[in-house]
């Protein structure tokens, strides 16, 4: 039996602002309505550069169906802002995978997430990497996804999942950083390195030290230096999309931009014992293949896990 859900989104955008007007004469009354604004104003100017992030990129469902074959997903991503955005096109640990996939603990959430900027329980031989494409004004992607059901586990960062057999609510997130990334890194490296020592060990330094206060080094480290983020990247054109490995969120400044669906029925199957184990090395990923669009490309970037 096929099940088919249509989704129309709508966001809405309320903005209010209170004025206050005095007669000359106060009283605690008013003190307090004062410093009542004034904290509203400071929150609301906090809210507005968040919103003006989440803005600069989003994640717009063009499908959502769930047949008892699988579950297909088609989606938009847009750059809505005045200036480039660098997306994250996918991310690798062993394989290429599109989205990190499992279901959350709170046994509803199916989670889909790519990006580097999420915290680990995993120490890896080879962590893992990203791959960041340039996005300009007004460009959007349009990708296609095709997930078997019921849907397994593709694990990156985590080992925890949950145990239900459906999930109820969809979470997509997507990782993006609103500068020239490839010009923030080089910086990030060429500045490291006039500082770092040659006979510096990070491992005998203070660890949370370093990553409050001179996290630039810990990004060197992980990447192998200026010369490791060139070799990474010899094959590639740098003015449109770069590969950066796992930093263990030494390297600030990514934002996600997140679609959030509830009201689904999506068959989930937990990953057997052994294979949500905390090895370093995370078991029961099934390969998603994929097709490369640019960022500029109007054509569909399929995405298939069927087996």
């Amino acid at each position: 039996m096929d099940r088919s859900i249509t989704l129309i989104l709508v966001l809405t955008l309320c903005l209010s602002s209170g004025d206050f007007d005095g007669n000359g004469i106060v009283d605690f009354r008013d003190l307090a309505i004062l410093a009542d604004n004034w904290l509203r104003s400071v929150q609301d100017d906090g809210d507005s550069d968040d919103q003006n992030y989440m803005e600069a990129v989003m994640i717009v469902l063009t499908k959502l169906e769930v047949t008892d074959k699988a579950l297909e997903l088609g989606y938009k991503i847009k750059n809505g802002s005045d200036h480039d955005v660098w997306v994250c096109d996918y991310i690798w640990l062993f394989e290429e995978l599109a989205f990190e996939v499992f279901l959350a603990e709170d046994n509803q959430t199916l989670l889909m997430r790519r990006g580097l900027d999420f915290p680990t329980e995993f120490q890896w031989y080879v962590p893992p990497f990203g791959k960041y494409v340039r996005l300009g004004p007004g460009q959007e992607r349009t990708e296609y996804l095709s997930l078997a059901v019921p849907i397994q586990a593709r694990l990156v960062y985590t080992f925890k999942e949950g145990k239900a057999e459906h999930a109820t609510r969809l979470v997509m997130q997507i990782g993006f950083y609103c500068q020239d990334f490839p010009e923030m890194v080089v910086g990030i490296l060429s500045e490291a390195e006039k500082i770092i020592r040659p006979d510096l060990d990070l491992n005998d330094c203070n660890r949370p030290i370093i990553e409050s206060y001179f996290g630039g080094l810990l990004v060197e480290y992980w990447l192998g230096g200026l010369s490791g983020f060139k070799e990474s990247n010899k094959m590639l054109d740098l003015s449109e999309q770069v590969l950066i490995g796992y930093t263990y969120q030494a390297l600030k400044g990514e934002r996600f931009s997140e679609v959030v669906i509830d009201g689904v029925s999506i068959p989930y199957r937990p990953l057997p014992v052994h294979g949500r184990e905390k090895t370093g090395a995370p078991q029961g990923q099934q390969a998603i293949s994929t097709t490369q669009d640019k960022p500029d490309d109007e054509k569909v970037s399929d995405r298939d896990d069927t087996n």
